[in-house]
């Protein structure tokens, strides 16, 4: 753990306020769950995510479908992978997703494309993809990640964004009750 410098007060209602740099470094965005843990009497604040509580799991399906369909697969909360499987995945797991994908997955857009050039999943990604079917993880209305096929070459079609969108949904099931 290292020291930032900054020091804040408690305020009447027990709230301490997040400086601005320290919420723009971790990507920390207004509405965003934080994880409590106490440690050796230092209260500590994580980022919390759902989807990467399920990681296991979600490494499981993301081999199942690479398996299915021959391609890259890629699993993801709002802003990391957390499921990788048909790339090397020590270069892909636990990356921070470019801005440009989780401003698609914020919108919740369906991003199906066989023409990717300039799409990247992570920023320093060193594969060039050509075809992509991207689809948000929805869960009682919020949005908790993604699923993402990925190709080298154009050969994405409707079967492989059935399965993305499937395995989206069913994602998001495991979230509910």
């Amino acid at each position: 753990m290292r020291a930032t410098g900054i020091v804040r007060r408690i305020d009447d209602l027990g709230r301490i306020m997040v400086p601005k740099e320290i919420r723009r470094t971790m990507r920390i965005k207004d509405g965003d769950p934080l994880e409590i843990f106490v440690e050796n009497g230092a209260i500590i604040y994580k980022k919390y995510s759902p989807v990467a509580e399920l990681k296991d799991f979600a490494q499981k399906y993301a081999e199942a479908l690479q398996k299915t369909t021959g391609h890259m697969c890629f699993i993801t909360d709002r802003d990391n992978t957390v499921a990788v499987n048909g790339v090397q995945r020590s270069s892909y797991l636990a990356k921070s997703l470019t801005p440009q994908l989780e401003e698609i997955i914020e919108n919740r857009e369906l991003l199906q494309s066989n023409s990717a050039a300039g799409i990247k999943i992570i920023n320093d990604q060193t594969i060039t993809l050509r075809s992509i079917v991207l689809y948000p993880i929805i869960s009682n209305g919020d949005v908790m990640g993604s699923v993402i096929l990925a190709s080298v070459a154009d050969d994405m079609g409707e079967t492989d964004s059935a399965l993305v969108k499937s395995a989206a949904f069913f994602l998001g099931k495991q979230f509910e009750d």
